[in-house]
Formats: structure tokens, C-alpha cells, sequence
């Protein structure tokens, strides 16, 4: 089980650091690759996840979330993400090893980072409703400071160099075939914080699922539509 931290951190209960497991998981996600920000945000109503965890599939996990990368063209200096989860998660005491009780089946919020040495680090995220619109936040505040936010509530502060991003992610990944959610999905509000300071919807983007490889599921991600053009700033996730 966990380590249960002091009431006045309800809000965040550090999981651990590890190096990240090879898992090949499949992606429905949408993406806007190669731009310089400081935030990445996105609305969605709550839906049911199942990650399929169990007794005996005690890695198993299904998110809804959004990744906010570093570095420079193809290279990943890691990333910053917040989101909901259910299934697996890490357990504070050590690295996660599937199989044993170091490892936790949760139905909720979490945020997490991999820095640029390639070690995650996650965090499980208390206090909020699973029913409901809920809104996710990554933004660049000052000095060496990301934080992320659920609600418009801080829930960590991650500590890096960099003072912009590089690509915005936002949609599902799992690493079990069997993981579902509701059909019809939509992340709304999709938005990028510019270096000037002002929040923009999205006005480009690409999909990462099954049609373009990086899914092995039949999983999509579709932009929607608005008087006939595409709406980059909403994405519709299906399987």
C-alpha cells in the first residue's frame, strides 16, 4: 500500500522515481509537434475507464491525458504530463515490480514527468471528483518551475531547465489490449500558452493512432469539424 503523507499534502501523494519500463503501448492521441511554449491545457467531460488491472494483469493501465515534450526536432528530453488513470500505479516504496504489492489498482488523477536522464517520476493526484468536466494544465511559471494543474488547482511542481516546450500530446495510451473507455470521447479546449503569454487554441496538428502506426489497437484520434473546416482545437477518440 502507500505511504499516507500529512493532511496538508492530501492533494499529492509522491509515488516514486524509476527508470521507465519497456512497455510497447498504444496511443489515440492527436499532437502538435515543433513549436516553442510555455503551457499546454485541455477540457474533457469524465468518462469511465477500465485499464484492465487485476490480480493476476497487475501492470495493466489505461490514461487520459496530455504530454507537454521537450528537446529540440526528433530528440525527447523527456516530458510532463497530468491527467486521469486507472489501473496500475506505482507504489512510493520502491521501483515498480508488476506482481507484487508494489504496485496499486487506482481509479483517478495523476501527473507525472520523465526527465531528461530518462527517469519517471509519478504522482497520484487527491481531492477531485471522477464524475464531471475537469480541466488539465501544464504551464512554465518561473525560474526552473512546471507546474501542473487539475481544476486550475497546482497539484505539483516539476523543477527543469528549459523555459519553453516543444509538442503538445493530448488522448489515450495504454498497454493493454483489452482497456476500454466510452466510445465518442472528446477533449475540448485544446490550447498552447505562447511565449508572450497568451493562451491559443490549437490552429494545426497531426494524429498518433492506429492509422498512423502508433497503435497496434484500432484505436483513432480524429480532430473535429467546425462550418466545414477542420477544429484542431477538439479531438474526438474512438475504437
Amino acid at each position: 500500500m502507500r505511504r499516507k503523507l500529512p493532511s496538508l499534502l492530501i492533494l499529492i501523494v509522491l509515488i516514486f522515481s524509476f527508470a521507465i519500463p519497456a512497455y510497447a503501448n498504444d496511443y489515440a492521441r492527436v499532437a502538435n509537434l515543433g513549436i516553442s511554449v510555455q503551457g499546454g491545457y485541455f477540457s474533457a467531460a469524465n468518462t469511465t475507464l477500465n485499464g484492465g488491472f487485476s490480480s493476476t494483469n497487475t501492470c495493466n493501465f489505461v490514461v487520459k491525458t496530455q504530454w507537454l515534450g521537450f528537446g529540440s526536432g526528433s530528440t525527447s528530453d523527456g516530458w510532463i504530463e497530468v491527467g486521469r488513470v486507472n489501473g496500475a500505479t506505482e507504489n512510493p516504496s520502491g521501483v515498480w515490480t508488476c506482481g507484487t504489492t508494489k504496485v496499486s489498482n487506482i481509479d483517478g488523477y495523476y501527473t507525472a514527468t520523465q526527465t531528461s536522464g530518462g527517469v519517471y517520476e509519478e504522482y497520484l493526484v487527491s481531492g477531485f471528483s471522477t464524475s464531471g468536466t475537469h480541466n488539465f494544465q501544464v504551464q512554465y511559471t518561473s525560474g526552473k518551475n512546471w507546474v501542473a494543474y487539475v481544476d486550475y488547482t497546482s497539484v505539483h511542481t516539476y523543477s527543469r531547465t528549459e523555459t519553453t516546450a516543444a509538442r503538445h500530446r493530448v488522448g489515450f495510451e495504454t498497454n493493454n489490449s483489452s482497456a476500454t473507455w466510452t466510445s465518442g470521447n472528446t477533449s475540448t479546449a485544446i490550447q498552447t500558452l505562447g511565449t508572450g503569454g497568451t493562451w491559443s487554441n490549437w490552429t494545426t496538428g497531426t494524429r498518433e493512432d492506429y492509422s498512423t502506426g502508433y497503435s497496434s489497437l484500432k484505436w483513432y484520434a480524429n480532430f473535429g469539424t467546425s462550418g466545414g473546416t477542420t477544429n484542431y482545437s477538439t479531438a474526438t477518440y474512438t475504437r
